[in-house]
C-alpha cells in the first residue's frame, strides 16, 4: 500500500520546524529581561552641597593607619576593621597618595 510523502512516519515524528524558534524566543527573552534591567536604574543621590561633604587631609608621608586615623576621626570610616580589609583587597596600603 502506498502512502504520501505527508503521512509517512508521521504518527512518530514531531515538528522539528518550531524547536529553532523556541531557543531563540527563550534567548528574545533573555535580552529583553537584560534591556528591562538596564533601563530600570534606582533613583539618584540628590544633590550635595560642598558644605555638606568633608574634608580629610592627608599629610605627605603619612602611613596608611595614620591615614585610617583620620578618615575614623571624620566619620568616614564607621568600622575600621572591615575597612581594612576591604583596603587589603583593593590594595590601598601600598598605594597611599597623600592629599585632600
Amino acid at each position: 500500500m502506498k502512502t504520501r510523502k505527508s503521512e509517512r512516519g508521521a504518527r512518530n515524528r514531531r515538528s522539528n520546524v518550531a524547536a529553532p524558534f523556541r531557543v531563540r524566543t527563550s534567548a528574545f527573552r533573555v535580552l529583553l529581561l537584560g534591556f528591562a534591567l538596564s533601563c530600570s536604574k534606582p533613583e539618584p543621590a540628590p544633590y550635595q552641597s560642598v558644605a555638606d561633604k568633608v574634608m580629610v587631609t592627608i599629610p605627605r608621608g603619612a602611613t596608611y593607619y595614620q591615614a585610617l586615623d583620620s578618615l575614623e576621626s571624620k566619620g568616614i570610616v564607621k568600622n575600621r576593621d572591615w575597612f581594612s580589609l576591604y583596603a587589603r583587597i583593593r590594595g590601598l596600603p601600598s598605594n597611599l597618595k597623600s592629599g585632600v
